[in-house]
């Protein structure tokens, strides 16, 4: 430890009588003059206890810290053999870390043939022992006559000249022996190494030092500057220091000092990490122990930090600003101890966070409004952690190694039926760093579309066309079925490629599946037949006519097929298919001869046996008289027999068309003759046939 007297001399040297007045003078030294005078040589400058000549002190010895009045003396000496006027004498006295103006008037210098002349330059003062003096930047004014001599208080620059000054050299005034030493002591351990140093000053060089280390042991150093190591579970330990110049001189009394051992001198260290790698890391190096002041040293900063010192006084070094890397700094306390230490910085946000999305899953629904949790967003929504380990699939969770910021999910889908929803889980922590995870929502619609109306049969007479017109309106109105769809609208298809021919080429029937399909392809299905049906009979465009024919005595048959085969001249038409006649006729009556007739009822049937009649007569007449050919007129005798037919001659071809078998007949009508028994017989044949 140091012992600083120092500071005593400074309240007593402003008690110096003329001090205020010396001050308030021009300092002759700013005048820049130049000095290229060398006539005067300062041999010694020395402290007295009386005024000039004065006693030297040099050759005594006293105890650091004493005061007492003294008496600054110099023996100048002159390098010409005149003298001079109206000296002054200007200088800084140093006293310790102290400065005082020396401004002092020293009148007539001799010459050099007095030899050396002692001049009162300084005092009296108080002065304490141990401290330094030093007179620094000296110099010397004069005038070579004694007229004209300056204003002794309102002097200026043009009272002297460069020719008429001189500088010297620093001087240090002679003191008496103040022996003292200054250790400082460095704590490591168990062990404290302490380092003396003689502040011994005053009287003349060489010392001799004579040490005792009051159980120390010597471990290095100079006879002046001593190491000596102690152990600090020991003490209190007093070391004291006798020492002799060369004139024998040596302090009476020992001087002796109760170490005061520091404790170790430490860095006590405390850093807060980086955040989010923003360079915003910071930290301080504390010092403890070891002998204030302190000196910080930054060795190495890999940070980017900015250090700075907080104080006064500097027990802190702090730091700012700091990025990953280290900073070593190494502390040194007055006693030139030192201990190094390194705060490294980190990242508090040294990972990513981490986020899983909920579990892929599959809803029924039309769309995206069918998720119930969290609803759809093409936009960022921000939502809890909690919202997110509750979200539908399950497992869901999001950590960081410091503190989440946000969690937020984004959708986007994609084709429909199903739709595909890819929703995408972003997590941000407190640094800005992010993770994503993805879930897929199927939105799947598998609930068929429901038939609100049944599709109806439909029945349809046959216009010979196919029906074309009311199949296709059928058909394209599903049968006047109707479907309704949660989801959305329904598309209608039909199975339908032909008819199934019915009992005509154009009459027919299909049984004909609709499908109703919604957007997503489910389907429900209504079935109907549409028959094409023909229950109108044909149309008699001309009715069948009744016809006679007369008898050819062979029952008229190719008249009779012929009227029978043309449907007796009927003419019939139908619409949807092609006509066939029939007829009733089974026989003529049985007239007279070959005649006869027969109603027959002509029956017209289309394809699918729809009928209409019409209805005629044929007819077998006989109009024609039998022929034969009458026998010739003969005369015969009165006694032949008139009747005998072979006499008389007979009918013998008789024939007819319709009748066979016929026989003619006669009826005779007698008259008289020209003579008698003479008589005129008119024989009248008939022949008639069955018809009469």
């Amino acid at each position: 430890m140091k012992t600083n007297l120092k500071t005593f001399l400074v309240a007593l040297i402003f008690a110096v009588t003329g001090l205020t007045e010396a001050n308030a003078q021009l300092d002759l030294r700013t005048c820049g003059y130049g000095c290229t005078s060398n006539n005067y040589t300062i041999t010694d400058v020395y402290l007295s206890a009386t005024d000039i000549p004065g006693t030297p002190l040099t050759n005594t010895s006293c105890t650091p810290g004493d005061s007492q009045l003294v008496y600054m003396i110099a023996s100048l000496e002159s390098n010409q053999n005149t003298n001079v006027y109206h000296s002054r004498f200007f200088a800084d006295l140093q006293v310790g870390d102290n400065t005082l103006l020396v401004n002092e008037y020293l009148g007539t210098l001799p010459s050099a043939n007095q030899g050396q002349v002692p001049k009162l330059i300084y005092g009296p003062f108080t002065w304490n022992c141990g401290e330094e003096l030093t007179l620094m930047n000296p110099m010397a004014v004069w005038k070579t006559t004694p007229n004209n001599a300056p204003d002794p208080v309102n002097f200026d620059c043009g009272d002297y000249s460069q020719s008429q000054c001189q500088f010297t050299t620093d001087l240090i005034v002679s003191t008496p022996l103040a022996v003292q030493f200054e250790y400082t002591a460095c704590t490591s351990g168990s062990e404290a190494v302490v380092s003396f140093e003689s502040t011994t000053n005053g009287g003349t060089q060489p010392y001799s030092h004579a040490w005792n280390f009051d159980g120390g042991t010597l471990i290095g150093g100079t006879a002046s500057n001593p190491i000596v190591s102690y152990d600090i579970n020991g003490g209190p330990y007093n070391p004291t220091l006798r020492v002799t110049d060369i004139n024998g001189n040596f302090n009476l009394t020992v001087y002796t000092l109760q170490l005061d051992i520091p404790d170790e001198l430490g860095l006590i260290t405390d850093s807060t990490n980086d955040d989010c790698a923003g360079g915003n890391g910071s930290g301080s190096f504390t010092a403890s122990g070891g002998t204030p002041p302190y000196t910080f040293n930054v060795d190495n900063n890999t940070t980017g930090g900015t250090t700075a010192l907080n104080g006064p006084p500097s027990t802190v070094l702090s730091f700012t600003g700091a990025s990953t890397g280290s900073i070593q700094v190494t502390i040194t306390d007055s006693a030139d101890c030192t201990t190094t230490e390194t705060i490294t910085i980190g990242i508090n946000d040294a990972e990513d966070p981490q986020i899983t999305a909920p579990d892929d899953y599959t809803i029924e629904g039309c769309d995206t409004g069918a998720i119930s949790d969290l609803a759809y967003s093409e936009t960022a929504v921000t939502i809890s952690l909690a919202q997110l380990q509750a979200a539908l699939g399950g497992n869901g969770n999001a950590s960081d190694d410091t503190a989440i910021d946000t969690i937020t999910y984004t959708d986007v889908n994609a084709d429909n039926c199903p739709t595909v929803v890819t929703r995408t889980f972003i997590v941000t922590d407190a640094c800005g760093k992010t993770a994503n995870d993805t879930q897929t929502i199927t939105i799947d619609d598998t609930t068929a579309p429901t038939i609100d109306t049944e599709a109806a049969d439909l029945t349809v007479e046959c216009d010979g066309s196919g029906n074309t017109t009311e199949l296709n309106n059928w058909l394209s109105t599903n049968g006047g079925a109707s479907a309704s769809d949660s989801c959305g609208n329904v598309t209608w298809t039909n199975d339908f490629t032909a008819l199934t021919e019915g009992c005509s080429p154009q009459t027919g029937s299909a049984i004909v599946t609709f499908t109703a399909t919604d957007i997503c392809g489910n389907t429900n299905t209504t079935t109907a037949t549409f028959t094409i049906e023909d229950t109108t009979a044909p149309n008699i465009t001309t009715p069948a006519s009744d016809l006679k024919v007369e008898c050819d005595g062979a029952g008229n048959i190719t008249e009779l097929n012929d009227w029978l085969n043309s449907q007796g001249g009927a003419v019939a038409e139908d619409t949807c298919s092609s006509v066939t006649w029939v007829n009733n006729f089974i026989k003529l009556s049985d007239d007279c001869g070959e005649t006869g007739s027969a109603l027959v009822e002509f029956t017209a049937m289309d394809e699918c046996g729809n009928l209409i009649k019409t209805t005629a007569t044929f007819t077998i007449e006989d109009t024609l008289a039998p022929t034969f050919t009458v026998p010739a007129d003969i005369t015969i005798e009165c006694d032949q027999d008139p009747s005998d037919l072979v006499l008389t001659g007979d009918v013998t071809d008789e024939a007819d068309n319709c009748s066979t078998g016929l026989e003619a007949t006669y009826t005779d009508s007698v008259a008289p003759g020209a003579c008698a028994n003479e008589s005129i017989i008119t024989r009248t044949w008939t022949l008639v046939d069955d018809c009469g």
